[in-house]
């Protein structure tokens, strides 16, 4: 009898394994990396030398490059640059700049506290997030009128956070460190919501999160609930799957996740309320989770009270928000709420759903035209608050807050594994198609698609290389250009493109020229109107032809060959 239970017991085990393992490698589809902090290897990049010799010039091009227009392709695309964006600037809530700018230690620091928003999730320049728009419309304001710069604005963010989350930011260190003359919350819709990161929810529910280190799940808000079904601690399951299943049968996991943690029944089991019942009840004001929000917002009102704070309604959308209860508490609370002038005023004429307004086909997050809007009224509030309370003329009366100011210079640049080299007026961008083509997946951020390069907003991958937005100050000089790309393919495939970023947000692209490989190619370039950047362009390949060979091979890999290209202001 005992040796039947056994063999009875063995095949029930082994059965359930081979089960698992079945459905794990072919029937659920694979779950998505969870991004963090990577490290770059010290490995030294290959510099193809610029050969005098071989040159020659590069012609004009009547070739276009329209965006992809293939959900999948940005659905790809986007998997890419949330990697970057973690890989480059960390996960937040303190976003570190891929090119520090210089700023003067007595500038008025400016901080911006929000979700999504602020962190730039989607971005492919970061001179379109609002606060780099506002930062942009402040040094043009006090440029213009004083002859110089004098603010200096500090992104702190993270996605899928809330208003709560943003006052527990604020801690007596980070205010010391940043030393904010003002702190603006950018406020979302849905940020009084919790994310369930939150100290008061977290602890509970094995949510917690720690400030500029990874979160487990990236797709927070509510369905960190989800995260606590199985791998919470509160019950024997949830252990068995947070420490058998989920190390090594991630997809099981994620399929029994997402199908039997609803979060109804979980909203249910916690007394908690969904977001979209939360958002769209009449009464909110009345439910726990909005005397949560009024809670942190008395908080945050008491900290540091020499400190003036302000809000801006960040909502897409024809909106009376002075209709709003939050609009409504917020005064209450002494929070300077700042009108959405410019905002409504593209609101009233134009639908801001429409694709035209939107970062790209599968992230929703407003593009340059809307943020624009954010950062214009945002600066012109600011100006006026600050200049009439004597505080922009008490900087100015300071005598220590020279900064020697470099308009050529670099913002940002895709993908992160660019080698970049500054020396006087020369920048030096320089990529090893072996340093991608041996990644381990270790070094940096690996997706598993493969793709390392940016690809859809062309068509065809590309490296993207933004000059801070000073270099309108250098319109009518003269960019001498030389480039070097080392293939074995022939034809025209290689293309340099220059674009730019009009007043109003819109991305612009020039005249673009053909770069001829395994030649050392030159251009002079005039520096025209709105002008931010160049791209190199590599079509041998379009983005959907690499989802394609994807699927056939995965461990096909979207790199682009060995280039230099040197870029001296004349």
């Amino acid at each position: 009898m005992r040796k039947t239970l056994i063999y009875l017991f063995s095949f029930i085990f082994f059965f359930f394994i081979i089960t698992i393992f079945t459905l794990e490698k072919f029937i659920f589809e694979p779950p998505q990396p969870v991004y963090g902090y990577g490290k770059a290897s010290t490995a030294i990049f290959n510099e193809l030398t610029l050969n005098d010799e071989s040159g020659s010039l590069m012609k004009l091009s009547n070739k276009e490059f329209p965006p992809s227009d293939l959900l999948p392709v940005w659905n790809q695309e986007n998997k890419f640059l949330d990697s970057t964006l973690y890989f480059i600037q960390g996960t937040g809530p303190d976003l570190k700049a891929q090119v520090p700018l210089e700023r003067d230690k007595n500038m008025i620091n400016i901080a911006v506290i929000g979700d999504s928003f602020v962190y730039g999730e989607g971005v492919e320049n970061t001179e379109i997030r609002w606060e780099r728009m506002l930062q942009y419309y402040l040094d043009k304001e006090t440029e213009t009128k004083h002859g110089k710069k004098i603010f200096n604005v500090i992104p702190i963010g993270r996605g899928a956070s809330s208003f709560n989350n943003y006052v527990e930011w604020l801690t007596e260190d980070r205010i010391t460190r940043i030393n904010p003359g003002a702190i603006v919350f950018s406020y979302v819709g849905n940020d009084n919501y919790p994310s369930f990161t939150e100290k008061n929810f977290c602890r509970e529910l094995n949510t917690c999160t720690k400030d500029n280190e990874p979160i487990l799940y990236d797709d927070c808000g509510p369905r960190c609930v989800l995260a606590s079904c199985l791998l919470g601690e509160s019950s024997l399951f949830g252990k068995i799957a947070r420490k058998f299943l989920n190390p090594y049968f991630p997809n099981t996991t994620k399929f029994i996740l997402e199908r039997y943690c609803d979060p109804d029944k979980l909203n249910k089991r916690y007394k908690l309320y969904s977001e979209s019942n939360f958002i769209a009840n009449a009464d909110k004001v009345n439910h726990p989770y909005y005397k949560i929000f009024i809670d942190s917002m008395d908080k945050g009102s008491k900290i540091r009270e020499d400190i003036p704070k302000f809000v801006y309604f960040a909502i897409t959308g024809d909106y009376d928000i002075t209709s709003m209860s939050e609009y409504i508490d917020f005064n209450k609370y002494n929070y300077k709420v700042i009108p959405r002038t410019e905002y409504n005023l593209l609101a009233k004429s134009n639908r801001l759903d429409n694709q035209k307004y939107l970062l790209n086909l599968d992230d929703k997050h407003p593009n340059g035209i809307i943020t624009s809007k954010y950062g214009r009224d945002v600066a012109n509030y600011l100006y006026k608050y600050f200049s009439d309370n004597g505080l922009i003329n008490s900087y100015l009366s300071k005598s220590d807050h020279e900064v020697s100011e470099n308009y050529f210079r670099v913002s940002n640049y895709l993908p992160g594994t660019l080698k970049i080299n500054n020396k006087d007026d020369t920048i030096t961008f320089s990529h090893d198609f072996d340093y991608i083509n041996n990644f381990t997946g270790e070094e940096l951020p690996y997706e598993t698609n493969g793709q390392y390069f940016p690809c859809a907003r062309v068509n065809y991958p590309h490296s993207r290389m933004v000059f801070s937005r000073d270099i309108e100050k250098l319109k009518g000089r003269t960019i001498s250009i030389e480039a070097f790309i080392k293939s074995n393919l022939s034809g025209d495939l290689y293309y340099l493109l220059p674009f730019g970023l009009d007043n109003d947000g819109n991305e612009l692209f020039y005249n673009n020229f053909i770069i001829e490989q395994n030649k050392n190619s030159k251009l002079d370039f005039i520096i025209p109107d709105n002008f931010i950047g160049f791209m190199i362009i590599d079509t041998s390949i379009d983005c959907k032809d690499f989802l394609t060979k994807n699927k056939i091979n995965v461990k096909t890999r979207m790199n682009m060959p060995s280039f230099t290209i040197k870029y001296k202001l004349i």
